[in-house]
């Protein structure tokens, strides 16, 4: 029997052990009387067994509402240093991370109709997400983020790959993808630096609670989904600091405003729709080396002190300017 869990939040891989244990949990809790023999009963002849979870991917559009399921790697005898001297070296150093793999790829390699030599020798037409090999590429899904990113869940992207690399420099073994869009008949949604951006992004990052009901943030936030794709300035956790003391009121807008155009991230883009995502395309996937990664981070670091100093002069040379979120949602 298979039993599938939909997560509503972010989900742990969970082991046999710490499912009985919750299952044991809830009959001590329902059926007080019962748990003992029902762990007894697993002495003898258990009467159901569990397996620990294993992912899956699952989309209505998918043929017949078809479900991706994954399987535990398999390892296999043969040593890896044998097949890291025969392939590339970031193919090999990926496929090391792999968890699980596709059901067709798991039987195949149990049949023998497949070896890892094979996966690695013809590894550009398989496709790599979050630990899972699979052998077809799937659609991008903009229900996969979380909720509390910028402007809540949706695919994200930069604009340039310095960009992007400085976003990944404190990762380990980071790539960049290059991808292509095709705008037409979509329907976008740009942001600048302004009130509108502030807010908007206050209320998808959960800090605008009581405010939510006010006419003015429900039309903000009806905009924000009226499209099929966002261009927005970006906000990192730092600059969300600064967005966070204007609905806090400890800074006017035009002080919160000058203070973020301080400290400029580029612009990302975010797909909110199906039909947006359906849009883009993968071009080709950059790998990051490591001299390159130390020298982005070190990038990254020294325009966030600059941007720092920026900020403090940006909110000295506005204090008392514009209005507090007070005023603003009085108007």
């Amino acid at each position: 029997m298979l039993i599938y869990l939909k997560p509503l939040s972010i989900f742990p891989e969970l082991h046999s052990d710490t499912l009985f244990g919750a299952i044991t949990y809830a009959i001590s809790q329902l059926y007080p009387e019962k748990v003992d023999e029902m762990v007894k009963s697993f002495e003898d002849e258990p009467p159901f067994i569990i397996s620990s979870t294993f992912p899956f991917i699952f989309k209505e559009d998918f043929e017949n509402g078809k479900k991706i399921k994954f399987y535990p790697k398999i390892i296999f005898p043969q040593k890896s240093k044998d097949l890291e001297e025969k392939y590339h070296p970031k193919d090999f150093k990926e496929y090391k991370k792999v968890k699980f793999i596709e059901e067709n790829l798991f039987f195949d390699l149990l049949k023998g109709k497949l070896s890892e030599s094979d996966i690695l020798r013809n590894y550009n037409q398989y496709t790599f997400i979050k630990g899972l090999l699979m052998r077809e590429s799937y659609n991008i899904d903009v229900n996969f983020g979380r909720g509390n990113n910028d402007f809540g869940q949706g695919f994200y992207t930069g604009e340039s790959y310095e960009q992007a690399v400085s976003f990944i420099s404190t990762y380990d073994d980071p790539s960049v993808y290059f991808m292509s869009f095709d705008d037409s008949d979509l329907k976008c949604k740009r942001y600048s630096v302004d009130r509108e951006w502030m807010m908007t992004i206050a209320y998808y990052r959960e800090t605008l609670d009581k405010y939510e009901n006010h006419p003015l943030i429900k039309k903000i936030i009806k905009e924000s989904r009226d499209c099929d794709y966002i261009i927005a300035p970006i906000a990192d956790n730092k600059m969300f600091e600064t967005i966070n003391e204007f609905i806090e009121g400890n800074l006017t807008d035009e002080q919160c405003k000058h203070c973020l155009a301080a400290t400029n991230l580029g612009m990302q883009y975010v797909f909110l729709t199906e039909k947006a995502a359906s849009r883009l395309k993968i071009v080709e996937r950059c790998y990051v080396c490591d001299k390159e990664r130390e020298h982005y981070k070190k990038l990254k670091e020294d325009y966030r002190k600059l941007g720092n100093d920026k900020v403090k002069l940006a909110k000295a040379q506005y204090r008392g300017v514009g209005k507090y979120i007070d005023e603003v949602l009085a108007c």
